[in-house]
């Protein structure tokens, strides 16, 4: 969680060339079909509006930072209910960010944090084209929208309230234990190159998996 918040901090500067980043993964269907409905709709919104989207898949992680990091806008997950890396990631660099949150994943992050105001702009595919355009019209509110989204990472989404929150629940252990049961009888599917890729990686990355 820190080197979330400490590699992905912003200069809240709006980009003005508002690229559009949306999570996709290749390998799961869901994805795919996100993706292909997403770029059908927003071609058709650059009839209405001056912008431009990118998609981002298979690249380096570095790489996918730096894209977010040049962009306005960033668009998660907004079809199945909950939020992901990358959406933390994008509210860290001070970006608007659309994700999907339904209200179990609403009522556990507020819960969890202890806070009663979320910085994810909460919207479905099926609705996001009109306050899409609002905010993408708007600076003003990109930017606001973008230092909340910093702020709250900051003082919500931390390592202290992350770690008390793990001490204060017991069921989470008898959780952890079920994971390392689970993939202790995995078969090993990582490469040489791959063990030496993540091995580098030390804390650049740290993974929170939740019931």
């Amino acid at each position: 969680i820190k080197s979330i918040i400490d590699n992905n901090k912003n200069i809240y500067e709006n980009n003005k060339n508002y690229i559009i980043i949306i999570r996709k993964d290749a390998l799961n269907k869901s994805y795919k079909e996100l993706e292909d409905n997403l770029i059908s709709l927003f071609n058709k919104l650059k009839e209405k509006a001056n912008f431009e989207f990118q998609t981002i898949q298979n690249l380096p992680y570095v790489d996918c930072q730096k894209i977010k990091q040049n962009s306005d806008i960033v668009i998660g997950d907004i079809t199945s209910g909950s939020y992901h890396l990358t959406d933390l990631e994008s509210l860290s660099q001070g970006k608007p960010t659309f994700t999907y949150l339904d209200s179990r994943s609403q009522l556990t992050l507020t819960n969890l944090l202890g806070c009663s105001d979320l910085p994810f702009i909460n919207t479905r595919l099926e609705e996001i084209d009109l306050p899409f355009l609002e905010l993408l019209n708007d600076v003003s509110l990109q930017n606001e929208i973008g230092q909340f989204s910093r702020f709250w990472i900051e003082k919500y989404y931390n390592e202290r309230n992350l770690v008390k929150f793990y001490e204060e629940e017991p069921r989470l252990k008898d959780y952890e234990v079920v994971l390392k049961n689970e993939f202790r009888y995995k078969d090993h599917c990582l490469s040489d190159s791959e063990e030496k890729l993540l091995s580098s990686m030390g804390k650049m990355m740290i993974t929170i998996l939740g019931a």
